[in-house]
């Protein structure tokens, strides 16, 4: 087992406390003993007193061999996560706040569709603990049900069966099922635009109508390509393999049917800022992190 843990060095990790012990004395160095490792309430100290002395006696090397095989584990737990990064870069994609498990992964070994479940599980709760077993099994039989088939994990996540693979969604709060977009204009005077998921620029002196914050309606459609191609947005939706149970409920930035967003997805080629642009209109989802 390493003695190092993120910024944490133990140097003396493999090392035993009468050994410790022993050395101190030798140096005429003192040491104080925390009372608290002689009371048995606490699940460590009665192990150290009460479980280890018996074992010792059965076999005087017991604790060498469990050390032995704890580090043989930390080895097997460090190939196995180097597996998994492995794996979520082969199956997984994220868009938006859906994080999409393709059905290929369902061919890898049992354990490794676990570890990689418990990877995308921890990405999408924000490294909240207290995954466990039953929520990864619950994923993984959606794996072998029907289209549309979901269910409910912790920490607000939904699982979606969608054309065999699995969606992992974290929901972030909706006023009546619409997020709440906040926006600004700047003159743009070339600076870098960035790229991201709840934050997006675009060109305002191409905006023909009023703006809307809406769900969608017959006849939507964004621009695909720099052409000026354009795609229905329920063809968009289903090329995204976007649940038909999700679709009415994205939020839609519009000007008129033309769609300047589908949020958490992509933008209207049209509208977005080119070297010829003069007025940036800024638009974020309100609440979320500056960098998301």
């Amino acid at each position: 087992m390493s003695g190092e843990k993120d910024s944490y060095i133990r140097p003396l990790l493999f090392v035993k406390r009468a050994e410790i012990e022993k050395y101190l004395k030798g140096q005429g160095i003192s040491w104080v003993t925390d009372s608290t490792n002689e009371e048995t309430e606490y699940t460590r100290n009665k192990i150290r007193h009460q479980i280890i002395p018996v074992i010792e006696e059965i076999n005087p090397q017991a604790v060498s061999c469990i050390g032995r095989a704890a580090e043989n584990m930390w080895k097997i737990e460090e190939y196995l996560q180097e597996q998994t990064d492995i794996l979520y870069r082969k199956y997984v994609k994220k868009t938006g706040d859906t994080f999409c498990i393709a059905k290929e992964c369902f061919s890898e070994k049992e354990i490794m569709q676990s570890y990689l479940i418990m990877r995308v599980l921890e990405q999408a709760s924000k490294g909240k603990k207290n995954i466990t077993a039953t929520h990864i099994e619950a994923v993984r039989r959606l794996f072998k049900g029907r289209t549309g088939a979901s269910v409910s994990l912790a920490w607000g996540l939904t699982a979606n069966q969608v054309y065999g693979d699995v969606h992992i969604q974290s929901r972030k709060e909706e006023e009546n099922g619409i997020y709440t977009l906040e926006w600004e204009t700047f003159p743009y005077e070339k600076q870098q635009i960035p790229e991201k998921t709840y934050t997006k620029w675009f060109d305002y002196d191409k905006i023909r109508n009023s703006l809307s914050v809406r769900h969608r309606l017959q006849g939507d459609y964004l621009v695909v390509n720099q052409e000026g191609g354009r795609k229905k947005l329920k063809d968009y939706l289903i090329d995204c393999k976007i649940p038909r149970q999700e679709r009415d409920k994205l939020t839609l930035l519009t000007d008129g049917s033309h769609i300047l967003w589908v949020v958490g997805y992509r933008i209207s080629e049209h509208y977005k800022v080119t070297s010829q642009t003069k007025q940036i209109l800024k638009v974020q989802v309100k609440g979320v992190e500056e960098n998301e």
